[in-house]
């Protein structure tokens, strides 16, 4: 029974023709019959090697489908590293702009007293000095 399942299988599931799993008898010129027990070994054999085919074919996808999965996430790794580094180069610079707006900011500052000083004497010295004719 098990032997049928399996033979149906290899029809219905994987398409595998007949005439790779029967029993082929070959002649010699020789009136010798073959046993049921050698065809049936032989019909044995063919199953027993169409399912080592197949269940190499499917470990062969399964490491496939691994390898593409590894690499897949190997690559979403990589892009979100890479959009980690973009993100931080990105806050690097603006916490640079603050400080120089910061600087500027001072430098305004202190400027703004060095005019208002520079005025305020200037301011003076115009309004004490005689008016020019």
């Amino acid at each position: 029974i098990k032997l049928t399942q399996d033979i149906m299988q290899l029809f219905i599931k994987y398409h595998i023709s007949s005439d790779l799993l029967s029993y082929e008898e070959i002649t010699d010129f020789e009136d010798v019959a073959p046993e049921a027990d050698r065809r049936l070994a032989a019909v044995r054999g063919h199953v027993a090697a169409m399912q080592a085919m197949i269940d190499e074919a499917k470990r062969e996808e399964v490491e496939e489908r691994r390898r593409q999965a590894e690499y897949e996430m190997m690559q979403r790794r990589q892009r979100e590293e890479e959009e980690r580094a973009r993100r931080e180069a990105a806050q690097a610079r603006a916490r640079a702009m603050e400080q120089q707006l910061q600087v500027m900011r001072r430098c305004q500052e202190e400027r703004m007293v060095t005019c208002s000083a520079e005025l305020s004497a200037g301011s003076r010295a115009f309004f004490a000095a005689p008016p020019r004719s």
